[in-house]
């Protein structure tokens, strides 16, 4: 393995400088919108964005470093900035959390009023992530225990604590209202601003159980029993409603709605809670409770939703609003689609049992991992883990993913996600995080510093092209996954099993029924596998199973019979083998190409031009401009007249075409060579990271030969991208210690 040398930027007009990507000032072609179920400027213009989270310090820098970050970004070919992690109570915040949390800290909104401007002129938006960490001080007015119970990671609480939604009101009045004096604009007029989000990774359904906010916890059991007094009237009538066909009661003997009596079901942990048919249906876990809990729980939070979204407006907002990115549910997910675009997040291998060593990581590697099968622990692949937030009719961005260092293979991750999610024609990725680099033989810093990790970072400028240019095709079949609002209230245990059926092989949007009836244009609709619910007749062609009989919690209408003899007829099947069903449905719809789908224990992509090799762990990406081939390689591969001999295990190889020409008929073409990655001296006791090691960071550099066809010269380029040219020997040129070459044809 080779040392890797820290670069700042590369060199302006290398083949590593993709500045060309932004050809104008953030803002020059109006406000970003929301159109038809894509991003586009005031003129109409379908835009993409690919970037990075800005968090802590690396948002709130000094000017010198905000020049340096803004050039960096541009020359890696990225076009937005998420403002991330600047509001918790920090020595560098935007609130100064002395008396209140009320206060603007006037130094670092100077730093990011900078960084902003220097953005700005460099053509990266701007996504605004209005709460994050926020905490608050007796003068807001909590009490001391409450503010014990308002940590940073609370999560429900804020979408019901009337005080904590009006602090939070105006703080983002405060900022959005604020005057850039290097931009003239306030960031509410500024056509740069992109995106405005109004809570990071936030629901009222789920929570961290280890801190659960005792006091606020009490509001909402008093609120729930409210809740259930209003929709029953009387303890008699809800007594009624929770008994099942079976006569099995749900309510307890001592419960009563209007003592307040009656017991709320848990939260989810970090995702919404699971809907349990099997469970005891007398238990406080039944689905008889389940099913009112969710509806207050979506009640609630619709109200907030509502609230925001108005009070953006009233503040004239007029660049796209998002409510919050981690709809790990359906329910959460139909409350985000209220705004303008969606958004979600996914990590791979991110650490367990902390952020700082010793903490756990899984040892799977991404290209050979059986995506047929749920994984746990973050082994779900980021692009299919994520597609579940993507909604028919609006935008969807994913605003954070990475491959944590120190998975033990990453060069293929961000190849992968940027190709699926072009693809699946999705408007945005970001990642998450960039920290400025410091030149020189340095570590990786984190496990989500990713500018300083050549396995991912040496991709990034062509990810960028790919992505934001589109050079993968779009699926040509649109797959929807149907959600009733029933669907919504009972998420089972395998939620996003199914989409990822369609993921890997078309196009695939969530679509949201609030009516029960299905009346998109799909190629293809699969019911969600919640229950026998929903009106398919309207679709072109339906796939549909259930994982219940019944058609609610409530268990005393079974429905699944009279579904399916309503239902199915010639453009109707139903599920039983997962994806095995989706392959054959499809394919006797005439909907999957001969040979794509689920072949041989590979996936490949109706358009025929990603071919993922799960089974044996090879990636493989054939279209017009670039190749790409990640994994456990054949010795010898060919790409037309072009021939890469080498001797590694595992590899990633990139040709790319610089000129937008294909790879046959470029004349300037960018080929890039990586293997593993890591710090010097890493220290593990099984999958427990102790020691996170040092500089200088090692990578397995590509040892073997290419053969270039006649007419083709070959430069190996430094890792700021300077070039020196490579001498043949018989017609062929060494491999050895470089990433990037540069190939040029003499015309």
């Amino acid at each position: 393995m080779k040392p890797y040398l820290q670069f700042d930027q590369p060199e302006k007009n290398s083949a590593l400088d993709f500045s060309h990507l932004n050809c104008h000032e953030a803002g020059t072609k109006g406000f970003v919108k929301s159109k038809n179920g894509q991003l586009v400027f005031e003129n109409g213009e379908r835009v993409r964005f690919f970037g990075v989270n800005l968090g802590h310090t690396a948002a709130l820098c000094s000017h010198e470093e905000a020049e340096k970050t803004a050039e960096d970004l541009l020359r890696c070919g990225v076009n937005m900035v998420r403002i991330h992690h600047v509001d918790g109570n920090y020595p560098a915040a935007l609130l100064t959390y002395k008396d209140t949390s009320q206060e603007l800290n006037t130094e670092y909104f100077d730093r990011l009023d900078y960084l902003a401007y220097q953005l700005k002129i460099r053509g990266i938006y701007l996504h605004i992530d209005l709460c994050t960490r926020r905490t608050y001080l007796p003068g807001d007015g909590f009490s001391e225990e409450e503010i014990k119970q308002l940590i940073h990671f609370i999560k429900s609480v804020q979408h019901y604590d009337r005080r904590i939604i009006d602090l939070q009101k105006k703080f983002i009045r405060d900022y959005l209202y604020h005057l850039n004096p290097y931009t003239g604009l306030r960031y509410i007029d500024d056509p740069a601003v992109a995106i405005v989000q109004y809570i990071n990774e936030n629901a009222i359904f789920w929570d961290n159980p280890g801190t659960r906010p005792e006091i606020f916890a009490k509001a909402l059991d008093n609120r729930f029993n409210a809740w259930l007094l209003e929709k029953y009237g009387t303890r008699e009538a809800l007594d009624v409603a929770w008994t099942n066909d079976k006569g099995e009661n749900a309510l307890g003997p001592d419960e009563d709605p209007a003592d307040g009596t009656v017991i709320r079901p848990t939260l989810g942990n970090w995702k919404e809670p699971r809907a349990d048919f099997s469970a005891d249906y007398t238990g406080t876990e039944s689905t008889a409770r389940h099913t009112d809990h969710m509806a207050f729980l979506t009640d609630t939070q619709e109200r907030t939703v509502d609230e925001i979204l108005h009070y953006f407006d009233e503040l004239g907002v007029k660049c796209v609003r998002n409510y919050s990115n981690l709809p790990n549910g359906p329910a959460d997910l139909r409350l985000i689609a209220k705004g303008d675009i969606t958004e979600h997040n996914a990590y791979w291998n991110h650490p367990q049992g902390g952020f700082m060593p010793p903490v756990r990581f899984h040892m799977t590697e991404m290209v050979k991992t059986d995506i047929t099968k749920p994984g746990i622990d973050f082994e779900n692949h980021t692009a299919a883990a994520v597609c579940t937030g993507a909604v028919a009719g609006k935008p969807f961005l994913v605003s954070e993913w990475c491959p944590c260092y120190p998975t033990a293979f990453r060069a293929d991750q961000l190849m992968q996600t940027a190709c699926y999610g072009a693809f699946q024609d999705w408007d945005g990725l970001l990642l998450f995080a960039y920290t400025q680099p410091k030149p020189g033989e340095t570590p990786i810093r984190s496990f989500f510093d990713l500018r300083s990790d050549p396995a991912v970072w040496s991709f990034v400028g062509q990810a960028a092209s790919i992505f934001r240019g589109g050079l993968v095709s779009p699926g040509k079949n649109l797959v929807e996954v149907g959600l009733t609002v029933d669907d919504c209230m009972h998420c089972p245990e395998d939620y996003g099993v199914r989409p990822r059926d369609a993921f890997y092989v078309s196009r695939m949007r969530m679509s949201i029924m609030e009516n029960g009836v299905y009346n998109g244009n799909a190629d293809a609709v699969l019911g969600s596998g919640h229950l026998p619910t929903g009106d398919y007749t309207g679709s072109k062609h339906a796939l549909l199973y259930s994982t219940t009989p019944y058609v609610n919690g409530f268990q005393k209408e079974q429905a699944l019979d009279f579904w399916r003899k309503s239902q199915v007829n010639g453009n109707t099947h139903l599920y039983g083998n997962g994806y095995k069903d989706f392959q054959q449905a499809m394919g006797e719809w005439g909907l999957i190409p001969e040979g794509c789908g689920y072949v041989d224990g590979a996936v490949i992509t109706d358009t025929k031009e990603i071919n993922f090799d799960y089974t044996g762990g090879v990636f493989n990406v054939t279209a017009p401009t670039f190749r790409f081939l990640a994994g456990y390689l054949p010795a010898d591969t060919k790409w037309g007249g072009f021939q890469i001999i080498h001797t590694n295990k595992k590899a990633a190889l990139l040709l790319f075409a610089l000129d937008g020409l294909s790879v046959d008929e470029s004349n300037d073409l960018l080929l890039t060579l990586m293997g593993n990655a890591a710090n010097s001296g890493m220290d593990w006791d099984g999958d427990t990271l102790l020691t996170p090691g040092e500089g200088p960071v090692l990578y397995d550099d590509i040892q073997g030969e290419i053969i270039l066809p006649r007419g083709y010269k070959l430069y190996a380029l430094a890792p700021d991208g300077k070039a020196s040219e490579c001498a043949a020997e018989n017609g062929k040129f060494r491999l050895a210690k470089h990433i990037h070459y540069k190939i040029v044809r003499e015309i």
